[in-house]
């Protein structure tokens, strides 16, 4: 699988409802370890993911996850952005996940950062 479709894999897993598909798309694009971090919980393992995107779907009823951008990868690390798109067609902030591929090419650890980057302020 090509790393476009290991992360459409992953991403399409945060919009399915079934747990069993769920765990599906999880178990094809991420290691049963893998850890996925942003600023507000840290994960390890395919069921603990699967109970934060349950938080995240009660959250945000009838949103989809919408990829931005290609993925960019070097040296065992990819970036790719996406947004929450709301039931209502209203779009969260273009946001940015950082990962580390495994050797078989799954996500071994997704970091994500919620929003644009902040303007520098100072020298």
């Amino acid at each position: 699988m090509s790393i476009e479709q290991v992360v459409a894999t992953y991403a399409a897993a945060w919009d399915e409802p079934g747990r069993e598909k769920r765990k599906a798309l999880l178990e094809a694009s991420i290691t049963a370890d893998a850890v996925y971090v942003d600023p507000t919980v840290e994960t390890r393992g395919i069921p603990a993911l699967m109970d934060h995107i349950d938080t995240v779907a009660a959250r945000y009823p009838g949103s989809c996850l919408q990829l931005t951008s290609a993925v960019d990868v070097h040296h065992g690390l990819g970036r790719f952005g996406w947004r929450k798109v709301l039931a209502d067609g209203t779009e969260l902030p273009e946001c940015i996940d950082i990962v580390e591929l495994a050797d078989d090419g799954k996500l071994a650890r997704v970091i994500g950062f919620f929003g644009p980057l902040r303007p520098r302020t100072g020298p």
